[in-house]
């Protein structure tokens, strides 16, 4: 990702395409956020509330910015951070009413002067009054590929992967206190586990590896396995990551069920959300606690196999449940995703290779300018389009980008003039949108537009006096 000084945001737009409004505006990395030593200024002074309330932690106060300010060519929210800084996602605060919400905008940073876009970002998910969303264009997985199991425990026991894991003693899914999302996995006491029956894909022999997840419980006092390949009879094979008096441990073993690798270190505390990985990378292996590398152990012995899969129990010994709540369970075989200390993600693990939420911006557009003759007034501004129609043609040509220009009478030199400008899709010829021009500036502007595909304009003039004139192969851009 580049590392720029200045950031800003572009191009937002509401739900109902109106009136702007936030409680939180956040820039993340890593799923953190890093805007709390930035400046943040506006373009324009909202109309009701203080630009700081978008970086003061709280979604009670919220900022509001009218229609016409959103929808200004030059409406814009920025950040100096003072030094060069990574930015990659977005996170937001709700307001009271949803259709203020953030729907869509573009990020971008300051390189040698220009302004160039980092990614388009939409569809944020309306999380309900005055509450901070989720972390939103989160990094892709360069590893997916070669993920085993995911939950992420939003609802159901569900494996991304595939894998059915069966519950035993009555956990739930717990949407009162999840740790990330609206649930997490829930053990209220002892005797509750989940299982995922013998597979290859737990096999994680000479390969690199990484099993990791979030977890907090209400006493950290016994010994209580988070995630294991131990077998019913008490043979280790493969991983094991459990908390004992308080320290987090790791251990694997090999087929004969001795154990390798065994690694200690941090302390876990009661009620605190903590995020835990265990790894290979060649022949070390890595124990994590938040992120930080807190014991590492060298070995290449080979992990065991031909065991379940159990998250929550020891299967050899009763008692060593997980009491308390369990979340973002992921297993990687073949990649050992960290070497260093880390930033945990704060929310849900990507369920994908693709990037979240982002989707590349063309080269910016010309502009559109049709110099012709017109004469006779018009009655309206703008033409009137049927509703149906204009939702079908923005499913296929919708999106965050513009087309500008203005239509002038030819002569020495040219004037502006009105006339009626017509948008129509470049490769099919089929309509996409109508206006008038200004009749003093000859100004015209078509909003809403797919930055992917190409248009041409074509002015009309309105008294029919002279031929129309097109511009064509108009790439959109998001205008700053």
């Amino acid at each position: 990702m580049p590392a720029a000084r200045y950031w800003r945001l572009i191009g937002l737009e509401a739900y109902a395409q109106g009136e702007l409004e936030m409680s939180e505006l956040h820039l993340c990395a890593g799923g953190a956020r890093i805007d709390t030593g930035a400046t943040i200024t506006c373009s324009h002074v909202p109309v009701s509330g203080a630009l700081s309330s978008l970086s003061d932690a709280s979604t009670a106060t919220v900022v509001r910015f009218d229609a016409s300010q959103v929808r200004s060519p030059g409406f814009k929210i920025s950040w100096d951070f003072g030094t060069a800084t990574d930015v990659s996602e977005i996170r937001v605060g709700s307001g009271s009413t949803r259709g203020m919400h953030l729907s869509q905008c573009a990020l971008q940073y300051l390189a040698s002067g220009v302004w160039e876009t980092l990614s388009v970002l939409g569809s944020f998910p309306w999380p309900g009054p005055n509450t901070l969303g989720a972390v939103l264009g989160q990094a892709s997985d360069p590893f997916f590929s070669k993920v085993t199991a995911l939950l992420h425990f939003e609802g159901s026991f569900d494996d991304v992967m595939g894998h059915v894991f069966t519950p035993t003693g009555g956990p739930v899914i717990d949407t009162s206190s999840p740790l990330v999302g609206g649930g997490s996995y829930y053990a209220s006491s002892a005797g509750r586990y989940l299982t995922s029956a013998a597979s290859s894909d737990w096999d994680m022999g000479s390969e690199d590896f990484c099993i990791e997840g979030k977890a907090s419980a209400p006493s950290v006092g016994g010994l209580m396995i988070l995630a294991t390949n131990r077998t019913a009879t008490g043979s280790d094979r493969g991983p094991t990551v459990f908390v004992d008096s308080g320290a987090l441990r790791a251990f694997c073993g090999d087929a004969s069920g001795g154990i390798f690798a065994a690694c200690i270190g941090g302390t876990v505390l009661a009620n605190t959300t903590f995020d835990w990985a265990y790894n290979r990378v060649g022949s070390t292996f890595r124990l994590f606690l938040n992120g930080a590398v807190v014991a590492s152990a060298t070995s290449s012995a080979v992990c065991g196999g031909g065991s379940a899969f159990t998250v929550g129990r020891d299967p050899g010994t009763a008692g060593r449940e997980w009491v308390g709540r369990i979340d973002e369970i992921r297993r990687t075989r073949g990649a050992g995703r960290y070497t260093a200390p880390y930033t945990p993600l704060t929310g849900p693990f990507p369920d994908s290779a693709a990037i979240v939420g982002f989707d590349p911006l063309p080269v910016r557009s010309q502009g559109s300018r049709c110099a012709i003759a017109g004469s006779a007034p018009v009655p309206t501004h703008r033409a009137l389009r049927a509703a149906g129609s204009q939702l079908a043609r923005d499913v296929e040509v919708g999106g965050l980008g513009a087309i500008y220009g203005t239509t002038k009478t030819k002569g020495a030199p040219n004037t502006p003039t009105k006339a009626r400008v017509v948008l129509h899709h470049q490769r099919s010829k089929l309509p996409v949108r109508e206006t008038w021009s200004d009749p003093t500036t000859g100004y015209f502007e078509f909003r809403g537009i797919d930055v992917n595909q190409q248009f041409l304009t074509l002015a009309e003039d309105a008294a029919g006096n002279f031929r129309p004139v097109a511009a064509n192969k108009l790439a959109p851009e998001v205008l700053s």
